[in-house]
């Protein structure tokens, strides 16, 4: 039997809009960019792959499997409206 509790950075973002430094002129009424990321960080001292493993199985539901962590996953993206 171990501790599973855990700490984790799900979902993040970050943006900013450009709508002030852009002209009249330039046919572009907004421009933000951003960084988004998923699944950054899990704190724990558990020493399995991922401490939310769960089959969802109503017998021996929480026994840790092996199953592999969720992948972190980083997007940067520019939204444009003209």
């Amino acid at each position: 039997m171990e501790d599973a509790s855990y700490v984790r950075l799900q979902n993040v973002q970050l943006g900013y809009n450009f709508t002030s430094l852009l002209g009249e002129d330039s046919g572009i009424d907004n421009l933000r960019l951003y960084l988004s990321g998923n699944n950054i960080i899990t704190i724990s001292d558990y020493s399995g792959y991922d401490p939310s493993a769960n089959t969802g199985a109503p017998l021996g539901g929480t026994i840790d499997k092996g199953f592999y962590p969720v992948a972190a996953t980083y997007m940067v993206g520019i939204n444009l409206n003209f």
